[in-house]
């Protein structure tokens, strides 16, 4: 059918002049407006029948899209439905640039200043969409266009929007879609999504740019290297997303928290809006959120060197989560596994039957291969000493039991009415330190015990303060018992 297309005129208004791109259940080709000559990308649905849901949903959308003012949308001019082949179509903006995944497979992690100009006017664009109660919910590197201005320069337009209930991505970042995948691209699909139990709101969006964000950040998404998605699901609803700085030590720890915020599990942990992160990354940008030709460059080198001040994760992602924040990167324990059933059950839950997603830009070409990840050696924090081995406690000779003695009581001992109280130790504070109790250097004063007392609980020592006797080992080597002298220290 689209051939039949080419060179066609739609209801006497876009003239057809080429494709580009096809997929499952839609094309999108460059025209033109009979009346103004205006450039247009005409999305056309191909093969829908009068009754689809997803037809349907397509019409509603693109008109609630098309009422949204944002120069950070991709704007919808016109929807209609061609009277000779009865095709639904939407004349939308014409986009000439690359979108953020062909930059990402081009440079590898960007810049810190740039990805936050690129993630700071996306959020300005999801802000105008909630606030019109659009929810885009496949916001992904793919989705994100940095469009050549008038002027020079490059401004991010989101693409899809609000298409993702009726053009579903699969789990892959590639071209064109295909048919029968997920609600969302897994890879970037937030915990409540995945979830899918149908409570889904403009939060979600803000965990889709986080993750797009740490990608550009460090050149891998959190959740890299999960391969089934059963586990991609368990990951995203039980484990908090690895630090940033562990993956990318040279992003500052202010720009990591901005990122795990978005990042929470919780969604009531997540910043309260679009705008309000929009906020925190604009004050992380003192010279602007415009977006330069000279900005589109790999990260340099002397940066990747480059070690900054340690941070660490919110703590609200350690209440967020059902486990403990304690090791980054690590899987979900024993309770996360539990949940394994009701998890994949969401999951199959929103797995639907739909159409291709098809890109309605002109797109320059890149490279194949994806971007380097980063390296994962953790550097020590700023100040932070080598750590060096405990010094071993010193052995000490086995010790045998005391035999009760009578101490000699002088007039001296008695007439403060009481007990001598007990000298300091020198070594109190190594003692304490020590798995093994040091009896070295401790001296106690005499105590007035009368006579036929038990066996007293201080050593027994002369007047002058030294000990009566050294304390013998047995024959055989073997430690004694312990005295209730010995236990009272310990």
């Amino acid at each position: 059918m689209t051939d039949k297309l080419l060179g066609k005129t739609l209801d006497d208004r876009y003239t057809v002049v080429r494709l580009l791109g096809k997929g499952g259940m839609g094309a999108v080709f460059e025209a033109r407006h009979t009346g103004t000559g205006r450039r247009v990308a005409l999305k056309v649905i191909l093969h829908a029948a009068p009754e689809d849901i997803h037809l349907t949903r397509f019409l509603r959308e693109a008109r609630a899209v098309g009422a949204v003012e944002s120069e950070h949308i991709a704007q919808v001019f016109d929807t209609g439905r061609d009277r000779d082949t009865g095709a639904p179509y939407m004349a939308m903006e014409f986009l000439e640039g690359e979108d953020l995944q062909a930059l990402l497979e081009r440079l590898g992690p960007l810049p810190v200043d740039l990805a936050l100009r690129i993630a700071h006017q996306a959020c300005l664009g999801l802000d105008a969409a909630h606030a019109a109660a659009i929810i885009h919910r496949d916001i992904k590197p793919a989705n994100l266009f940095l469009a050549r201005k008038p002027g020079g320069g490059r401004i991010v337009k989101l693409l899809d929007f609000g298409i993702a209930k009726t053009v579903e991505p699969t789990l892959g970042d590639g071209g064109l879609t295909k048919t029968g995948a997920m609600l969302g691209s897994p890879l970037y699909m937030s915990p409540e999504q995945a979830r899918g139990r149908g409570l889904v709101d403009a939060r979600s969006d803000l965990w889709s740019i986080g993750v797009t964000l740490y990608q550009c950040l460090s050149g891998r998404r959190p959740n890299e290297g999960i391969e089934a998605l059963g586990e991609l699901i368990i990951t995203l609803c039980s484990t908090p997303a690895p630090w940033l700085q562990e993956v990318a030590p040279w992003v500052p720890p202010e720009v990591a928290q901005v990122v795990h915020r978005a990042l929470a599990i919780a969604p009531a942990s997540r910043h309260a809006s679009a705008g309000e992160m929009a906020s925190a990354l604009r004050a992380l940008l003192p010279h602007g959120h415009e977006i330069t030709e000279a900005m589109l460059v790999p990260l340099p080198a002397a940066t990747r060197s480059f070690v900054a001040s340690r941070g660490a994760p919110p703590e609200m992602l350690a209440t967020a989560s059902a486990t403990t924040l304690s090791t980054p990167g690590s899987r979900p324990g024993g309770g996360a596994r539990a949940r394994i059933g009701g998890l994949l059950a969401g999951a199959l839950a929103v797995a639907a039957v739909a159409g291709a997603s098809v890109y309605w830009v002109v797109r320059g070409d890149a490279p194949s291969g994806g971007p380097a990840p980063a390296g994962n050696a953790t550097p020590l924090p700023p100040g932070t000493a080598s750590p060096s081995l405990p010094t071993p406690p010193t052995p000490l000779t086995p010790l045998t039991p005391l035999t009760p003695l009578t101490p000699t009581v002088t007039p001296a001992d008695t007439a403060g009415g009481g007990t001598a109280p007990p000298a300091a130790s020198a070594h109190a504070s190594s003692a304490a330190a020590s798995t093994t109790p040091s009896l070295a250097g401790t001296a106690a004063a005499p105590a007035a015990t009368p006579q036929g007392a038990g066996t007293p609980t201080k050593k027994s020592t002369t007047p002058s303060g030294a000990p009566t006797r050294k304390p013998t080992p047995k024959p055989n080597g073997a430690p004694p018992p312990r005295s209730d002298d010995e236990t009272s220290r310990k």
